[in-house]
């Protein structure tokens, strides 16, 4: 048990590359931290870490340790929990990330009926739109697009994410109404750029309009900004049809081009496969999806679902 007690230290100094950040996430100090992780050494009898002035980092055996005491004590957790779940609900703390606008939009208005529901469960929510790497960072679900390449993780989708352009009508009005693709070039697009890759999020048609030029007349790095623009009249836009909505019900933009906007990828929830006994993650999981499929107007192109619909209140 001394032996297991001197493991967290070890994971989370090597995760975090810092005895400071450690020693913050475990609730002690950096001293105790060292400490801890030299005495784990002098009972193994080899040097784990490598230490500067600024930095700390992996020896090449500290590597080899490091991932199996990391799984070992995912195990020891999910075993802890499930213990735990036989006795009681769902609890502890559940790190999730989600992009902006999935957060925003999608997540946050379910979070105050799951907690009613999983009071026991203590949040704790980051919405950005970088990728996140769920092991190394101890993040327990996230909701991603995309294709998932990752074997040590497990993924459940929730839906095609459906695009449709928009534009408010003091700007048609002023600029006219593109009928085609092809006429987006004579206009002002208000462009996503993704910040992993620093490249502009592409507009996605059917074809034989698949990549029309698109002016890049204001750049945004955040997909609320791009359509705060684009209802004060600045220019197109090219959203989500669960972002847009909200504007198009209010009469505040205008969808166009319905019969020609595409789906970009689908909608994940993801989390590591260490934690797919988890108690907590799994509750969340199921709570996300049951809620979102009681929502398909979310994932539907706009002509299929929203296109027949007086737009007068949000489906949300």
């Amino acid at each position: 048990m001394d032996s297991l007690s001197g493991l967290e230290p070890f994971v989370f100094a090597a995760q975090f590359r810092s005895y400071v950040k450690a020693g913050k996430h475990l609730g002690i100090t950096a001293s105790a931290v060292a400490k801890s992780v030299s005495r784990l050494e002098g009972r193994m009898g080899i040097q784990l870490l490598n230490r500067t002035t600024r930095t700390i980092g992996l020896t090449e055996a500290g590597a080899l340790f490091y991932e199996r005491c990391r799984q070992a004590l995912d195990d020891i957790r999910d075993a802890e929990a499930i213990l735990h779940h036989s006795r009681t609900a769902p609890c502890g703390r559940l790190r999730v990330n989600v992009p902006h606008i999935v957060g925003q939009h999608l997540l946050m208005p379910l979070i105050a009926d799951f907690v009613r529901r999983y009071p026991e469960i203590d949040l704790d929510i980051a919405l950005e739109d970088r990728i996140v790497d769920l092991i190394d960072e101890d993040i327990d679900v996230v909701l991603r697009s995309g294709n998932l390449a990752d074997s040590r993780l497990i993924a459940r989708r929730i839906g095609d994410q459906h695009f449709i352009t928009c534009a408010s009508s003091s700007y048609l009005k002023e600029n006219g109404c593109p009928l085609a693709p092809a006429d987006i070039q004579n206009h002002r697009c208000l462009r996503y750029r993704y910040p992993n890759t620093g490249l502009l999020a592409p507009w996605v048609y059917a074809p034989p309009h698949e990549q029309p030029r698109l002016p890049e007349t204001m750049i945004f790095n955040n997909s609320d900004a791009a359509l705060r623009a684009a209802v004060d009249g600045l220019g197109l836009v090219h959203l989500p049809v669960y972002v847009a909505w909200d504007a198009i019900a209010s009469g505040k933009l205008m969808p166009l081009l319905a019969d020609y906007c595409l789906s970009i990828g689908s909608l994940w929830i993801i989390w590591p496969a260490s934690r797919s006994l988890s108690p907590k993650v799994r509750a969340f999981a199921d709570f996300i999806i049951e809620q979102l499929a009681a929502m398909p107007e979310a994932f539907m192109a706009f002509r299929d679902g929203y296109g027949k619909k007086t737009p007068s209140r949000s489906p949300f």
